[in-house]
């Protein structure tokens, strides 16, 4: 099983969000970040804006306005 981590704005140690994310879900502006354990994290005023499987991870960008 893969999990992946998410990072804020580029793949800086200083910008992670969570680092084992199961489920990583865009709510148009929220993003919703869950664990495997279902733990839930919610960021606000972000969206996708990159996903890479192969080296597991997951950049957010702040919402355009």
């Amino acid at each position: 099983m893969c999990l992946s981590t998410v990072y804020l704005e580029d793949r800086r140690e200083d910008t992670v969000v969570v680092k084992e994310a199961a489920s990583v879900i865009d709510r148009g502006g929220r993003v919703e970040i869950k664990t495997l354990f279902g733990e839930k994290k919610e960021v606000e005023d972000f969206v996708i804006q990159e996903v890479n499987l192969v080296k597991n991870y997951v950049i957010l960008k702040r919402r355009d306005e």
